[in-house]
């Protein structure tokens, strides 16, 4: 039986089968195995294909120089090139009839289709690659087919099926105890698990795992070293810099011990990114980045060097070293222009700009923040990937913020020379791109919007308000048909303070202070931002402001008129996808009325936590206390009561996640969920929808998911808590539910911004389903609703009517009203009599 080479990427390991002793190899071949065990991975690169354009020798050897070509290229980072290798492996294997090799091939080419993002074909690989390892009896490799699996599922989003393959896996391990490979495959399916259960938003289950892994030792010392800087990483992200501080220290003296440079480096670099960014140690952070500079030099790891010289160089241009500073990013960019690498060239670029900044050469500043951009979309543009295409802004926004920073100090000096639209233009190219590229045609990317292309989406009376957080300042942008305003609103911080004293105050059933949404109000809000002659207002927040409902704020020049008196408001992920919502709606308006006016799911059935601990559904129910609906079971039915029409419900347990899949690709005006639902906040936690589990499906849906979906449905109402955007500001959108919901179809998402007890949910949509069946759009229905309950007692303070908004657009859902509708608000009002706040998760 053939020898595996491995290493571990995260927690996955990634085998190569590097020689077969049974094969007299010829020197070619030898040499090339050789290379590729001492790490030299282009020189072994070169002579394997010396080995394959040789083409003679057994026929065994071209497999195998293909096979571990493949292995080498996904590892160079060229997934393309190596599937091209992996597929001519896999025929000669088929035509030897070498079952064994063919499952080890089969494993590669879905690593590759997987880093292509190609996530359907690389699961049909691994699928295959498992049942010929199973009829062969080949555990160890059927266990590290599971974990491919598992990495690809939880990469989908599938959390429940990913937890599946990590713990089969960890089982099938453990009953070959015996065995020499099956201690670390277990304790790898373990660290996996630890991951998913991250996901979920499950950390003291997590942090159990992690934790048995640290407590039981491992004379694996890599795996042990590794299993310390995790737990760095998770308590960093648990705002516990301290003891991930400890443990980075800890994984640093693992590698010191195996003599893993490259770990040692990476590990002081963590280190030294703790002491910087969380405890502002700034003498120790620098000390531990030149070691990490020091290692990655001698190990010759270059791109550890270029990202080392980038992180030095922020400090020591924060500690006002600027000389130093420039050199530093002047050798990252050097460096990186000789790699090849992106990343560096990107960092270099950025740095030299804010150095220019700092020198007050602000021209020069934005042409190298303007490279800098360039770079990174061009690198952005050529990932097949689109997980890693999506995330690929979350540490590169601050170039996007420095100039738009550039930007504005250029306006204020220069206000007729443009100025202010370029920034708009730069705040597109950053926000929200995940959703442009899911709103794209036929899923291709889509490119922002410049100012005129903007400002032509609106409409008379329409006005969008463009809102972005850079480092320091908060800036608006003022967009009509008629022209753009740019304004500078000022330090941010103090902004969003107060705009998070006003989320928690509504969350928790009070009035937000008086004086703090007074402030608020003319800190965000002027009479440009609101004229006399706006009817609708769409509005695009950024980060916190996402948390804020701008409709309790006072309408500028209009005496105690809130902006719910004055008109309907909307909210955008960012402008730019208004043009492809609006498109979305169109189309759908000229199309064939759908045949379902309503399909609705509430008060799905949870599930026994005893029966199933460790499934996504129980630890969700578990961690968060969940329990039935029956208020949002009465609400389906007064939905349909009121919209009429043909209509799906499913409620209890035929309120399945197998029947919302079903229904949700079948055309339909409203798509409405009753259900719970669980915020994403906090590091690494995953919103998603509870239904009920069945045929084949966990019943937790998160975004990722939904927005694979085959869904058709125009307006989706999702009458649950904390479903609005989150405040995300990496580019991501589809960490929350509304947003995954557009990239899914819906052309508009209402959604809450806080938890809402149940009953009245479901007064509330009552009230709003009256508006929408007398004919109008769902943000007129929803303003209307509003003020209806705002006039009533029990109902007359924010933390009840303001909680839902609509994200995205609407079209009517009915063309012509329907009667009678005063029963239903005489029904709402009867319930929402005496109502305090509470929760609907």
């Amino acid at each position: 039986m053939s020898p595996w080479r491995c290493r571990d990427a995260g927690a996955l390991a990634i085998c190569v089968l590097v020689a077969a002793p049974a094969l007299a190899a010829p020197d070619p071949l030898a040499r090339a195995v050789a290379l590729h065990r001492a790490g030299e991975l282009t020189a072994a690169l070169a002579a394997y294909q010396e080995v394959i354009d040789a083409g003679s020798g057994s026929p065994e050897n071209p497999a195998l120089a293909h096979h571990n070509a493949c292995y080498v290229l996904i590892d160079l980072a060229d997934p393309a090139q190596a599937l091209v290798h992996c597929e001519r492996a896999l025929a000669l294997r088929r035509e030897l009839g070498d079952d064994r090799g063919v499952a080890r091939t089969l494993a590669n080419q879905g690593l590759a289709l997987r880093h292509l993002g190609r996530y359907d074909e690389a699961e049909q690989a691994y699928r295959e690659a498992l049942a010929i390892n199973e009829r062969l009896g080949d555990a160890a490799a059927a266990v590290r087919v599971r974990s491919n699996l598992g990495v690809l599922a939880m990469t989908a989003g599938r959390y429940g099926e990913a937890m599946d393959h990590h713990s089969a896996a960890q089982s099938l391990a453990e009953r070959h105890a015996a065995e020499p490979w099956a201690a670390r495959q277990a304790r790898i399916a373990r660290l996996n698990r630890s991951a998913v259960l991250e996901k979920l938003g499950a950390y003291r289950e997590a942090l159990d795992l992690l934790r048995a892994l640290e407590a039981g030792g491992d004379e694996d010392a890599e795996l042990a070293a590794r299993v310390q800087a995790n737990l760095g990483v998770m308590y960093r992200n648990l705002g516990d810099p301290l003891r991930a501080v400890d443990y980075f220290a800890r994984a640093a003296e693992g590698y010191a011990r195996l003599d893993d440079v490259a770990g040692l480096s990476n590990a002081k670099l963590n280190v030294a990114l703790a002491l910087h960014l969380n405890l502002g140690r700034l003498e120790a952070a620098e000390l531990a980045f030149h070691e990490a500079l020091d290692l990655a030099r001698a190990g010759g790891d270059r791109a550890e060097v270029i990202q080392d010289l980038f992180y030095l160089g922020n400090l020591q241009l924060e500690l006002g070293r600027v000389g130093e500073a420039e050199r530093s990013f002047r050798d990252c960019l050097d460096l990186a222009s000789a790699a090849g690498s992106a990343e560096g060239t990107w960092s270099g670029l950025h740095g030299l700009g804010r150095v220019a900044e700092g020198r007050g050469d602000l021209r020069a500043a934005l042409e190298l923040f303007r490279q800098a951009m360039a770079a990174v979309e061009s690198t952005r543009a050529s990932l097949e990937d689109a997980d890693r295409r999506a995330g690929y802004f979350g540490d590169k926004r601050p170039i996007y913020a420095a100039a738009v920073r550039v930007l504005a100090r250029l306006h204020r000096d220069e206000p007729a020379a443009g100025h202010g639209e370029e920034a708009l233009a730069v705040v597109q190219r950053a926000k929200a791109r995940e959703l442009l590229d899911a709103l794209g045609a036929e899923r291709a990317p889509a490119e922002p919007l410049a100012a005129a292309a903007l400002r032509s989406l609106l409409g008379e009376g329409e006005v969008a308000l463009e809102y972005f957080r850079g480092e320091d300042d908060l800036y608006l942008w003022i967009v009509r048909r008629h022209g753009v305003r740019f304004v500078d609103l000022g330090p941010a911080r103090p902004i969003l303070d107060q705009v998070a004293r006003v989320h928690d105050a509504l969350a928790s059933g009070r009035d937000p202070p008086a004086e703090v949404v007074a402030g608020l109000s003319r800190a965000l809000l002027s009479e440009a931002a609101v004229p006399a002659d706006a009817t609708v207002l769409k509005i695009a927040p950024d980060g916190k402001l996402f948390q804020l409902p701008f409709e309790i704020l006072a309408a500028p020049g209009a005496g105690r008129e809130t902006l719910i008196d004055r008109l309907s408001v909307a909210y955008l992920p960012s402008v730019s996808t208004l043009a492809l919502l609006l498109r979305r709606r169109d189309a759908q308006a000229q199309g064939p009325r759908p045949a379902l006016r309503l399909v609705g799911f509430g008060n799905p059935e949870l599930p026994a936590a005893a029966a199933a601990p460790w499934a996504p559904a129980s630890l969700l129910v578990t961690r968060h206390g969940l329990g039935p609906l029956p208020a949002a079971q009465r609400e389906i039915a007064t939905v349909g009561r009121i919209l009429a029409g043909r209509q799906e419900t499913r409620v209890g347990g035929g309120a399945t996640e197998r029947a919302f899949r079903d229904l949700a690709a079948r055309d339909s005006l409203v798509m409405h969920l009753a259900t719970h639902a669980i915020a994403g906040e906090g590091p690494g936690r995953v919103p998603a929808v509870l239904l009920a589990a069945g045929a084949g499906h966990d019943g937790v849906l998160h975004p990722r998911e939904i927005a694979a979906l085959d869904y058709r449905a125009r307006l989706t109402v999702l009458s649950s808590c904390r479903s609005a955007p989150g405040e995300t500001e990496d580019g991501r959108a589809l960490t929350s539910l509304a947003e995954a919901f557009l990239a899914a179809g819906s052309s508009g998402v209402v959604a809450a911004l806080w938890d809402v007890e149940d009953a009245a949910a479901a007064a509330f949509m009552t009230q709003f389903y009256d508006q929408l069946g007398r004919g109008l759009s769902a943000a007129e229905a929803l303003r209307r609703a509003k003020l209806r309950l705002r006039a009533e007692p029990g109902w007359n303070w924010p933390a009840l009517w303001s909680a839902y908004v609509l994200v995205g657009e609407g079209e009517r859902v009915v063309r012509r009203p329907l009667v009678p509708a005063w029963a239903w608000i005489t029904a709402a009002l009867l319930l929402a009599a005496g109502l305090r706040l509470g929760l609907r998760r």
